[in-house]
């Protein structure tokens, strides 16, 4: 499984409760929640769709940015074929605030935690309630 997050402690952590579940990791890509970052999760997605040691992917997303958005794009275009699982934080965060990270805020509905979870949904992917449920996957 690959494990693309916006949030480096939060890969750390996911990618060491998948350990001790006895479920490994191909490759960790910790994108960070930055407004200007170098890899986004689009272009993570499109690396662990290439790699043949990875069977799944993995997506710890929080609000503000298109990233997600542009991930479920590739997912209803046929570009990232394998099973993706997400989860996005920042259910909580009120609109127009930064959460966190500073790329991570949300104006209105767009980039919010349930858009978000919509639109992943509506793609096929696989959201999850609470990233510890990646274990089970």
């Amino acid at each position: 499984m690959a494990v693309i997050s916006r949030s480096g402690g939060m890969m750390s952590t996911i990618c060491y409760q998948l350990t001790q579940a006895g479920r490994g990791q191909s490759t960790c890509v910790g994108v960070g929640g930055d407004a200007v970052i170098g890899l986004d999760i689009p272009a993570a997605a499109r690396l662990a769709q290439a790699d043949e040691q990875t069977k799944s992917i993995f997506v710890f997303g929080e609000v503000g940015t298109s990233q997600e958005e542009r991930l479920a794009a590739m997912v209803r275009g046929g570009e990232v074929t394998k099973p993706v699982y997400a989860y996005i934080a920042g259910a909580t965060a009120p609109a127009g605030r930064r959460y966190s990270h500073a790329g991570a805020s949300s104006e209105g509905d767009s980039g919010g935690a349930q858009a978000k979870r919509d639109v992943l949904a509506a793609a096929g992917i696989t959201v999850l309630d609470r990233y510890v449920e990646a274990r089970d996957i």
